[in-house]
């Protein structure tokens, strides 16, 4: 009986030794997060990347997601990596610099808090899932320099209303809007020779390919419009109210 009562109290003294390091690793607040990229997490939630170079790329594993409120990137960051911020959820704003050349994939999927964000003119692709269940955007700047938007880029993004896209976007990916159930408007710059937007649908000009009719939450009939030969994946997706087309 004394050998059991002493095996069980060196347990509890092993594991209670191993305590200290747990909250340690808590309340971490610098760390790296590329071979010469730092981070710093102050007290009130806002994270601060500095250094030169490429982030890592993460998998749900970035520290601390639950603590961070806003995110500074220091000029001189040059890649944001895949799911960077991935289920931040009380992530709001972020800066990103022009030195930013490319964001990974997923990198705010789960932002549920962010309300907007500027993409910085260096960066040239919207990549898969980057934005997809920000459910609080409401307003997202595309630069001129961005050549395609991918798959599920937006999709989920409940309260987003408007999206411009610019001249310089030359493809856009399967349901790359799904389910943006708050979208009265797609703007296409006038400029542009690959895509039109009418009455709430989205068209790729050069193979008639309707891509999304992204305003069709609540009607429940639909005139696909004169000339498109093709209809792409997930055009209709989430159109939960459509009897008849």
């Amino acid at each position: 009986m004394k050998k059991k009562l002493l095996s069980i109290v060196l347990a509890l003294s092993m594991l209670c030794a191993f305590v200290p390091l747990v909250a340690s690793a808590e309340v971490a607040t610098s760390g790296t997060c590329g071979e010469n990229l730092t981070w710093t997490l102050g007290e009130d939630g806002t994270l601060t990347i500095s250094g030169t170079g490429d982030m890592y790329d993460y998998y749900n594993d970035f520290f601390g997601q639950s603590k961070i409120k806003n995110v500074i990137i220091k000029n001189g960051v040059t890649s944001i990596g895949n799911s960077a911020f991935e289920i931040c959820g009380k992530l709001t704003s972020i800066e990103i610099p022009n030195s930013v050349t490319s964001i990974g994939n997923r990198a705010f999927n789960y932002c549920r808090s962010l309300t907007s964000i500027k993409i910085p003119i260096s960066v040239k692709s919207i990549d898969d899932y980057m934005f997809r269940n920000c459910e609080k955007l409401i307003s997202i700047e595309i630069p001129n320099s961005v050549k395609s938007i991918d798959d599920y880029a937006f999709e989920d993004c409940s309260s987003l209303t408007n999206i411009e896209i610019p001249n310089s976007v030359m493809s856009i990916g399967n349901r790359a809007l799904s389910y943006c159930q708050s979208l009265t408007s797609i703007n296409v710059d006038k400029d542009n020779s690959k895509y039109y937007s009418i009455d709430g649908n989205l068209l790729n000009k050069d193979k008639l390919i309707l891509i999304q009719y992204a305003l069709g939450k609540t009607e429940k009939s639909y005139i696909v419009p004169n000339g498109v030969t093709s209809i792409g994946a997930g055009a209709f997706e989430y159109c939960e109210h459509l009897t008849s087309i």
